[in-house]
């Protein structure tokens, strides 16, 4: 069965016409650039299932046999503790490790086993250095998307990653509530407003209005040829009902595009209709598609958020469902390494020989402090997925 002919809405020079106006060449950077905003939206929408699925099956297993290791190890640090064989600064060696793992190894499970194994090595309650870090992680997460996205507020947590998404799009969507102006600011912002400001607001007003109109006239057109109560015939009448909920979801998303390629379809409109717009409509034309663009930015944005945060990308750094599925591919390849060593290391440390040789060859940093890993970078970086 032969594919349907894709409608290409595009301006093109005429015969005579040495170049394309200023708002024709508009028109077509708009339609090129949507065009590639939608790939990319439908790129980050066909990523979902598959990347979900990666996690699920092969990132979070790992993670969990990750954890089992580490939990071993400590268990295993901890009983060497308790030996005579062992030097002060030797025993000190140990319970630095164990709560280096032990820190690592919070911050993705609970671990309530070793959690007075952590406080007799730390001195500090399980929960209270915890707190402290969500403070400082949630600090800079604040910081990191107020830089991009402007004031989210501070009524919810930055570390959880739904939360975040779930504002940012209420930001983008201007649905958080905008403080009340006091009473004497109201005033002066009366006051403030100008002739220039209220010319400016009644243009504004009038555009939108044409701009509507615009829309509506193609729907009328479409509706008027696509209704399917105007066949009699039963195959005719499926395809124009299949047409016309094109048309209604087109209409309802002010779609431009979409409408301009279903008059294209229904042979409402051909190529030299395009070409020749009359520069007023084409105004309105481009305005509905700089809204339509913005708004697939916004819906992009809200696509890869999650993915952003799962990769840890800042703000500036671009991002695309290849690098986010490299970076994923990446981190199941360092978990698998870090499972390597650790049963390494747990085969080896069996004898106190042998875990003297181990603390001989692990050299403890001056002034270390409860943070980093001890077996893998990764495993101590606030992992949000």
């Amino acid at each position: 069965m032969p594919k349907p002919r894709k409608a290409v809405v595009k301006i093109r020079q005429t015969t005579g016409q040495k170049t394309l106006s200023p708002e024709q060449k508009k028109f077509n950077r708009l339609i090129e650039k949507i065009d590639q905003k939608k790939k990319r939206l439908q790129q980050w929408q066909a990523l979902a299932p598959d990347f979900q699925k990666k996690i699920l099956e092969e990132y979070q297993p790992l993670m969990q046999v990750i954890a089992e290791l580490q939990t071993t190890m400590v268990l295993r640090l901890n009983a060497f503790h308790n030996r005579r064989s062992f030097t002060p600064s030797q025993k000190d060696k140990i319970s630095y490790v164990i709560c280096e793992i032990c820190s690592a190894l919070f911050t993705h499970s609970n671990a309530d086993e070793l959690k007075p194994i952590y406080k007799k090595h730390s001195g500090i309650e399980c929960g209270a250095e915890g707190e402290g870090l969500n403070d400082i992680m949630a600090g800079m997460m604040q910081e990191i998307f107020e830089e991009q996205f402007g004031d989210l507020g501070d009524d919810f947590d930055y570390t959880d990653p739904e939360a975040v998404a779930q504002r940012v799009a209420e930001k983008m969507n201007g649905q958080l509530d905008e403080p009340e102006p006091s009473e004497k600011q109201a005033g002066q912002q009366t006051k403030r407003q100008t002739a220039r400001e209220a010319r400016r607001t009644a243009a504004h007003k009038a555009e939108q209005e044409h701009v509507s109109q615009s829309i509506k006239a193609i729907y009328r057109q479409l509706s008027t040829a696509a209704h399917p109560d105007r066949e009699t015939d039963p195959d005719a009448r499926a395809r124009k009902t299949e047409i016309m909920k094109r048309v209604n979801a087109a209409y309802k998303d002010k779609d431009l595009l979409k409408l301009l390629a279903l008059q294209l379809e229904l042979a409402q409109i051909d190529q030299d209709h395009i070409n020749t717009i009359a520069q007023d409509r084409l105004k309105a034309y481009n305005k509905i598609l700089q809204d339509q663009l913005e708004q697939l930015r916004i819906e992009i944005e809200q696509a890869e958020l999650p993915y952003r945060m799962s990769a840890n990308l800042a703000p500036h750094q671009a991002a695309n469902p290849e690098t986010v599925v490299q970076q994923l591919n990446a981190d199941i390849e360092a978990l698998q390494q870090s499972i390597g060593q650790l049963e390494k290391e747990l085969a080896f440390l069996t004898t106190v020989k042998h875990m003297k040789i181990w603390l001989k060859n692990y050299g403890m940093p001056e002034n270390a402090a409860l943070s980093g890993s001890l077996f893998n970078d990764e495993m101590d970086d606030f992992d949000f997925r």
